[in-house]
């Protein structure tokens, strides 16, 4: 149980499935003759003397009849549940007067299961940029986060790594804080960066082997539809190919007869 102390009330701070006690400051040298505890306007139970001056009380919440126990004055409550919250008033009465205590009790879940995730970026020269964020079960239940050692505040950090530079820090502590508990994480550098390394290389390994057997693919059937279309010319071009008979030569005599001329005399 955490408790503190504001103008109007006592703030107190419960954990879920616990115990938490209301406790009550009596006026010195007087007598108690009874108290009233109210949840929200509502009375829930009455304690006060006997004439054999023992504490006797009447619960009225029965809902809680499992919940709620006294020690003495003080109001116990157990097995806490979010419906548990609220204000709680004890009024004392005593031989000379009324005084009234005032409570606020909120419920909270203990923190559990931080995690740290991270992404990792290599912009190209020697540094390592890297991306973490912290997280935790419930984080609605008024949750503050811490990056030590810078000491910056929130769940997301990005830190600007240089392997090479050992004066950094290569370890990053997350601290998870709400009013009833707390917990803590770490993570290093240096592994963060040299996986990002061994990733990047191994996806530029897979990208050229890719690329490689994409060219040999694409110059094999470049070649093989060429060489088809080669021989799709030919095949056209010798069939349009017409071949005429050419007849063998024949000699041809003529017999010429020429009439006889006489000599002029």
């Amino acid at each position: 149980m955490v408790t503190q102390r504001d103008s109007n009330s006592l703030m107190v701070n419960g954990v879920l499935g616990e115990s938490v006690t209301l406790p009550l400051k009596f006026p010195e040298g007087e007598k108690i003759n009874f108290i009233f505890w109210l949840h929200n306007a509502t009375v829930i139970a009455t304690i006060y003397q006997t004439e054999a001056e023992s504490l006797q009380n009447n619960l009225f919440d029965l809902k809680r009849k499992d919940q709620l126990t006294f020690n003495q004055y003080f109001l116990r409550i157990s097995n806490l549940t979010m419906e548990d919250m609220g204000t709680y008033k004890a009024q004392i009465n005593s031989n000379t007067s009324n005084k009234f205590f005032h409570y606020s009790l909120r419920i909270f879940r203990r923190l559990r299961n931080l995690k740290i995730t991270s992404i990792s970026v290599s912009p190209g020269n020697k540094t390592c940029e890297i991306h973490l964020n912290c997280s935790v079960e419930c984080p609605n239940d008024d949750v503050s986060f811490t990056w030590q050692p810078l000491g910056k505040t929130g769940p997301n950090l990005i830190i600007s790594w240089d392997p090479g530079n050992s004066s950094e820090h290569n370890s990053y502590t997350c601290i998870a804080k709400n009013p009833v508990s707390n917990v803590s994480s770490s993570v290093s550098t240096n592994g963060l960066c040299k996986d990002d390394t061994k990733n990047k290389s191994l996806n530029a390994y897979l990208v050229w082997i890719v690329i490689s057997v994409i060219s040999m693919v694409t110059v094999t059937v470049a070649c093989t539809f060429g060489g088809w279309l080669i021989w799709r010319k030919n095949t056209e071009i010798a069939g349009n190919i017409e071949y005429t008979p050419v007849a063998p030569e024949k000699s041809v005599y003529a017999q010429v007869n020429l009439p006889h001329t006489r000599n002029a005399q």
